[in-house]
């Protein structure tokens, strides 16, 4: 029997075999798995050559933004991890609030207001953490140091959207003006805190949960921009800001002469203080000035005007207008260019306050000569003395006495002769209305009228100085003094006063005037218009027509122009053309000449026209308007220099034209055969402040203080018959004393 024995050698080959294909099949799996892996990452979607990886960042990635977000206190955006989840990637902004600025609540959870639902926390003042309100309540108790709470003020505030609705409640109304330590509010529901304030409105604010996850940060913002709040709320702001305006400027007083204006008023008050005063004519703007006093150098001629006086201060706030109204007729000034009867003068305050004294220059016939009274006399208070002109050419220098100013004196100048008259003085007078009292022209000599009784029981008054005296007449019954800036005493051409005024309330008001008769001393019964004028306009002027008194204003914007006339048969209502241009607002001018003539004159077609039209002597329609080319020497120069002049030829319009270097003046007349223009030859224009167009004889002149050698001289340019004769000068002059006003 034979025994078999097992073969090893064959055996170990054939293990070795399995292990090789064991092996072999295992490698070849683990590279098929990786080549599929990466072939499915490779494309993505992307087609061939495949795309970055769209998984979101690694884990390094991740480490990155969470650290930057710790440097910055910004939250940085929403990002996948690893696993594939949504996460927000960043801190909350209170930290850096919390470590910088002392905010309580470093890791302020993100919070839905809307639901209340997780992360929302309240904080100690009644906010929800990490909320924009939360943040401004804290900075107003920490930087304003008040006390502010949800429950501020016993109003509950609520949310952002609610808190300038509260404001206003408390009396804390939000405007549009930035100030340091401020709350902005936003409109849409947010709120931030102005840190600081810079130019033209840019601001510098801090806020917090712009974004929804307690974003925090400071940032500048301009006018206009998106994050610009909509308004502010100053409950106690750190640097104050000025939201109210100046009051308004009051005891506003005139006084009028030809070629200049002066208004005077009192201060306005601020909070932060005046910046300055605007001051307009009829509504025009003339200037500006920080003083409280203003010279108009181109007022109108021969009429009245209402002067404003506006307050405003650094930041633009204005005040409503101060106004007074000018009254034509006197020189209500200490120096004067006048219109006498011995040729134009130069008058005024002369001596010292020990020694006060008159003086006048007058050119005559003959040359240049000195009227001068020696003799003591009293100047009166400085708003009250006037020069009364007549149509005559007489001149007498009026003025209040004593310390209730109830006391009239005035001391008449004969040109011809050269010599002044003494004092006449008279006794106490009843008390009138400073603000309304006026010196004025009548047939049977000066007299000063003016407003007197009671709002209960109004009267008007005038005290005139006769040839026997003094004699004083008031109304013997009640009369309306109508609208503070429609009154007027108008001196008319027949040598009595008229006191017109407008009555009744805005819209509906009616023209009146009562007429004084100074060589009886009576007082006759108002007339009343029956035409109503909707509203009076800012140019309306009352003056002294052949006809009657009349009501006279410009066309505007929905008002035709014209005017009311009080006739021999009662009142007419003469209107402008529908069609006529009403030029320039600071060249509009109603001029009357000695005979009561009546011209409507302005520039028009953008200063290259001017422009007349004529009242009726019946005061119940127009004349035709007429207009030419202005010269081109009159139509380049500043207004400043140019002004409307009566003349018995016609109304003209005069200046200074030519060069610095080639001085001259000249005048656009309107005569019967229509406008002509005459122009000087060579004169200077002399110094600023005393130089007037003055009616002389049937023309004007051209009179101006000049410098000469060691001193000052005076000096006129007459036109006459549409000619420019010589220039008189005289020798070196002690001039009248300057304003005192």
């Amino acid at each position: 029997m034979h025994v078999a024995r097992p073969d090893h050698a064959a055996l170990e080959r054939a293990v070795r075999w399995v292990v090789l294909v064991v092996s072999t099949v295992l490698a070849m799996t683990i590279v098929l798995v990786v080549v599929v892996t990466s072939s499915a990452r490779a494309d993505d979607g992307n087609g061939p050559g495949g795309g970055p990886d769209q998984t979101g960042p690694d884990q390094e990635q991740l480490v990155k933004q969470f650290q930057q977000a710790q440097l910055t206190g910004t939250p940085t955006g929403m990002a996948k991890n690893p696993q594939g989840q949504d996460v927000w990637v960043g801190v909350p902004g209170t930290h850096v609030a919390t470590n910088v600025y002392g905010y309580p609540y470093p890791a302020a959870g993100d919070c839905n207001e809307a639901t209340l639902g997780g992360g929302c926390m309240g904080d100690a003042r009644g906010f929800l953490q990490g909320q924009c309100t939360s943040w401004v309540a804290f900075r107003v108790a920490a930087r304003n140091g008040l006390s502010f709470s949800n429950w501020y003020a016993g109003r509950h505030w609520g949310n952002a959207s609610e808190w300038g609705k509260v404001a206003k409640s408390i009396g804390k109304k939000p405007d549009k003006t930035p100030a340091i330590g401020s709350i902005g509010w936003y409109k849409r529901g947010h709120v931030s805190y102005v840190e600081d304030v810079y130019y033209g409105g840019t601001i510098l604010i801090s806020e917090m949960n712009t974004d929804g996850h307690n974003g925090f940060h400071f940032t500048t913002v301009s006018p206009g921009m998106r994050g610009y709040p909509d308004k502010f709320i100053h409950l106690d702001d750190v640097v104050p800001v000025d939201t109210t305006p100046p009051t308004v400027p009051t005891d506003v007083r005139v006084v009028a002469h030809r070629g200049r204006t002066g208004i005077t008023w009192h201060s306005s008050t601020d909070a932060f203080g005046v910046a300055g005063y605007r001051v307009l004519r009829n509504g025009v703007p003339l200037g500006t000035t920080r003083g409280t006093s203003f010279w108009d150098r181109t007022p109108p001629a021969g009429q009245s005007a209402v002067y404003s006086v506006v307050a405003y201060d650094a930041v633009g706030h204005s005040s409503r207008p101060g106004n007074a109204r000018t009254v034509p007729g006197s020189e209500a000034v200490d120096r004067a260019w006048l219109a006498t009867a011995g040729g134009p003068a130069l008058c005024g305050r002369a001596g010292s306050e020990k020694k006060p004294r008159l003086g006048c220059r007058i050119l005559g016939d003959n040359g240049w000569r000195s009227v001068r009274l020696d003799r003591r006399t009293q100047w009166g208070g400085p708003l009250s003395r006037s020069f009364v002109t007549g149509s005559d050419g007489s001149v007498s220098y009026c003025r209040n006495l004593g310390l209730s100013q109830r006391e009239l004196s005035c001391t008449a100048l004969d040109a011809d002769r050269r010599t002044w008259g003494s004092d006449v003085t008279s006794a106490r007078t009843p008390r009138t209305a400073l603000a309304d009292r006026a010196w004025v022209a009548t047939s049977a000599g000066p007299a000063q009228c003016g407003r007197t009784g009671t709002p209960a029981e109004p009267r008007v008054s005038c005290s005139v100085l006769t040839s026997t005296g003094w004699r004083t007449s008031t109304a013997p019954d009640r009369t309306d003094w109508g609208t503070a800036l429609s009154r007027a005493f108008v001196a008319r051409h027949d040598g009595t006063v008229a006191f017109c005024r407008t009555l009744g309330r805005p819209g509906q008001l009616r023209a009146a005037c009562r007429t004084f008769t100074p060589e009886t001393s009576t007082w006759a019964a108002d007339e009343v218009s029956s035409d109503r004028i909707g509203r009076l306009p800012a140019d309306a002027t009352w003056v002294a027509a052949a006809a009657g008194p009349a009501l006279c204003w410009s066309p505007a914007t929905g008002v035709r122009g014209g005017c009311q006339v009080l006739t021999g048969f009662g009142w007419h209502t003469a209107k402008l053309s529908k069609k006529a241009d009403p030029g320039a607002a600071d060249s509009r001018a109603f001029l009357v000449d000695r005979g009561g003539n009546v011209s409507w004159c302005r520039v028009t077609g953008h200063g290259r026209m001017v422009a007349c039209a004529a009242l009726r002597a019946t005061g119940n329609g127009w004349e035709t308007g007429r207009s030419a080319h202005i010269a081109r020497a009159l139509r380049y120069g500043s207004t400043l220099n140019r002004a409307w002049v009566p003349t018995s030829a016609g109304p003209a319009l005069c200046g200074r034209t030519g060069t610095v270097k080639q001085q001259r003046v000249g005048c656009h007349v309107l005569t019967s055969t229509g406008w002509r223009f005459t122009g000087s030859q060579r004169t200077p224009w002399g110094l600023p402040g005393y130089r007037a167009f003055v009616p002389s004889g049937a023309g004007v002149a051209y009179c101006r203080t000049v410098a000469v050698k060691k001193g000052t001289a005076v000096s006129c340019t007459r036109m006459s018959r549409l000619d420019w004769g010589v220039t008189r000068t005289s020798r070196r002059a002690s001039l009248p004393l300057a304003d005192a006003f």
